[in-house]
């Protein structure tokens, strides 16, 4: 009766095998036992094996993201994706600053800038008036250049210079995308130029006594500014074309 308890334990309790006075008994603990170790080794290799699937699924997922970065077209057949990186980095640098040179400090190249822009705007403002004034006054001079005197809303050869100092505040505001470049510089070099203006008013004809003159004038900074700085933006926000697809 004893016996039959002890081989009933050692059968339902996977316990290391215990010695007894039964040798039947003590057989029957230890093929428990190896069911037992085997069992659980068996769990163990399919554990790792779902584990294996799961960095195999994992590592198959990193390689399809990285294989959608575009190769680098050259010798290498690799994925370069740094160097491409930086090539859209210069790339974008040579549209966006390939005349102003970035934000370095280069007095010369502002200088150039500043005298480029003024001799524009002097060129249109002469072309515009001769078609709106030239046509209606015996000879041009430089009277309706840089004397405030010829502002005037009275005839209609003033509100034709009038036309043209505002049409020449437009020209200079589509030549600051070549020249300028810079959304926030446009404000600067568009007071510049005006600035210049008003000394070589000055020196010609005396301080600017008329209320027109400052109107126009002021109207001429605002409109070459802000259009200048839209412009500016519009282009500075336009795609890079690249030739990777």
């Amino acid at each position: 009766m004893s016996a039959g308890l002890i081989c009933s334990w050692f059968g339902d309790f996977p316990s290391p095998p215990v010695k007894s006075g039964f040798p039947w008994c003590n057989g029957i603990a230890e093929e428990r036992s190896i069911e037992v170790v085997n069992h659980a080794k068996a769990l163990e290799r399919a554990q790792n094996e779902r584990f294996g699937d799961q960095k195999a699924q994992s590592s198959k997922r990193t390689e399809a993201s990285s294989s959608s970065v575009p190769p680098k077209r050259g010798r290498d057949s690799g994925f370069q994706y740094q160097d491409l990186t930086l090539g859209y980095k210069e790339l974008a640098y040579f549209n966006c600053s390939h005349f102003y040179g970035g934000m370095v400090w280069d007095p010369r190249l502002i200088v150039a800038q500043i005298v480029c822009l003024e001799c524009l705007y002097y060129l249109m403002l002469g072309v515009f008036l001769s078609f709106l004034v030239g046509t209606h006054v015996s000879r041009m001079s430089l009277v309706y250049f840089f004397d405030f005197a010829t502002l005037t809303s009275s005839t209609f050869a003033g509100w034709s210079v009038i036309a043209s100092f505002l049409f020449s505040a437009v020209s200079g505001a589509g030549y600051m995308i070549y020249l300028i470049e810079r959304a926030k510089k446009c404000l600067d070099f568009s007071a510049t130029l005006y600035i210049i203006h008003l000394f070589i008013c000055l020196i010609y004809g005396g301080w600017p006594s008329s209320v027109t003159w400052w109107v126009v004038n002021g109207t001429g900074v605002a409109v070459m500014a802000l259009l200048g700085e839209y412009l500016c933006i519009k282009r500075e926000l336009r795609e890079i074309p690249t030739r990777y697809r």
